[in-house]
């Protein structure tokens, strides 16, 4: 049996270790406040325990943690939603058999795959190790890897999540790709500058015809006249999600807001808005105090507003003739490797996306989805007689947008019209912002 690394470190089987990088790796991005664990703490209150056979329980963070794969060892998950019961009641001393209002279940899907990452050993290791430099190499790989996880894979997985879906686990081709193959899935609350919101009329989401109807919104992005990032579309978002049920967060003192991530393109746009200093002047005393009220740059319109320049933008075939007609695809533009591995989005670690056409996510309770199957624990390679070849990381964890659906059939969409089984029904969490807002910025007049 080869000799291991970690039994020549003062961590033994490193338990203590993978426990800190399993925690450390939701801290050192934009969205790290907004992870459950996170924010239940910042916000003064503690996670509920779940009782076996309960479904999983929903915190109110932007962006939850189910760990309910640990326990019941599954690869996808429905999480019932009670639909709100909206009839009429009964007066006087009418009958009230006859009467009743069904109440209906509506379902979140939640899916995991597992991700890995490894580090490489230094050039001109030795075989034999000093306990010394075993430590060395081990704590050196586990920071590596936890950055690499909270700073640049993360972040990029909950814009993904939010855009398309689902996480790149989730999405890459099954087989070769190692993926699951779900596919990308635009949201379903799409607000595009200049237009307004992608209609169902077509196609409601989840389906074709409605991923043909946002890129054909996207294809209409082109003026920074009347399509840029702008006061007045930003409060009309934040109108917008109470209209469609989303959920704002609320601080101790009861301050209701939204969170609205847009690129360093699009608050550029928005620092020229001639009242943009008054904004910035008049946030409420109790969100200055709030770490996600610290993170912003301005509160408008009930939203905290927080600039990531490693957000994204939108690409149709009309802007890369590598994207299949009538569809969309988000992120760095991937490369014909990757594309052939099935894979629709480049490496983002470090990379950004180069669109014009930016895309600004407002968030509230619940958004996202992360989903735990096996927790993180770090692993070595050994090879070549005890010359050990590198030390990674393993997990099962995915990212899941909270869309809900009527998987039973049945019950009324917003027009009134009976759903079929299986059905998108709504999403009340989130909101994806389209504006015109070019990447590269202008030096001369």
């Amino acid at each position: 049996m080869g000799f291991s690394v970690f039994e020549s470190t003062s961590y033994g089987k490193v338990d203590i270790l993978s426990e800190k990088i399993k925690r450390r790796q939701w801290w050192g991005n934009k969205f790290a406040e907004c992870v459950a664990p996170n924010y239940v703490k910042s916000v003064g209150k503690d996670i509920a325990v779940r009782n076996p056979g309960e479904p999983p329980a929903l915190t109110g963070a932007p962006i939850e943690l189910f760990e309910e794969f640990v326990k019941d060892g599954q690869m996808d998950m429905r999480i019932p939603v009670m639909v709100r019961l909206t009839g009429m009641p009964t007066h006087g001393d009418r009958p009230l058999e006859g009467q009743e209002e069904d109440q209906k279940l509506a379902w979140r899907s939640a899916s995991i795959n597992r991700t890995r990452k490894a580090v490489a050993k230094p050039t001109g290791m030795s075989r034999q190790l000093t306990k010394g430099y075993a430590d060395y190499l081990v704590t050196q790989a586990s920071n590596s890897i936890t950055t690499w996880f909270g700073e640049d894979y993360h972040p990029g997985n909950f814009i993904l999540a939010t855009l398309a879906g689902y996480s790149r686990d989730l999405l890459v081709a099954a087989g070769g790709a190692g993926g699951r193959g779900l596919g990308i899935k635009s949201h379903p609350n799409f607000l595009v500058a200049g237009d307004g919101f992608v209609s169902y009329t077509n196609g409601r989401p989840y389906t074709t015809a409605y991923e043909a109807a946002v890129a054909a919104a996207c294809d209409g992005l082109a003026d920074q006249a009347s399509d840029y990032f702008s006061a007045d579309l930003i409060e009309n978002s934040v109108l917008e999600a109470y209209r469609r049920k989303i959920s704002p967060l609320v601080t101790l003192a009861g301050t209701p807001f939204h969170l609205i991530f847009c690129s360093d393109a699009q608050i550029k746009q928005l620092r020229k808005d001639p009242d943009y200093l008054d904004w910035v002047k008049n946030m409420p005393e109790d969100l200055k105090k709030h770490p996600l009220g610290k993170a912003a740059e301005v509160y408008l319109g009930g939203a905290l507003i927080i600039p990531d320049l490693k957000l994204w933008g939108v690409r149709s075939h009309a802007d890369d003739s590598n994207v299949t007609d009538g569809t969309v695809e988000y992120g760095p533009a991937a490369t014909a490797a990757l594309r052939g591995a099935g894979i629709k989005v480049g490496n983002w670690i470090n990379t950004l996306d180069t669109s014009n056409k930016k895309l600004a996510i407002l968030m509230g309770k619940s958004a996202l989805s992360v989903c735990v199957g096996e927790k993180m624990k770090l692993k070595e390679n050994v090879r070549d007689y005890e010359n050990v070849q590198g030390i990674g990381i393993d997990t099962i964890e995915s990212v899941v947008r909270n869309d809900i659906f009527d998987q039973d059939g049945g019950i009324p969409d917003e027009n009134g019209n009976i759903l079929s089984a299986g059905s998108f029904l709504e999403n009340t969490s989130s909101m994806v912002i389209a504006s015109y807002s070019p990447h590269k910025f202008k030096y001369s007049n």
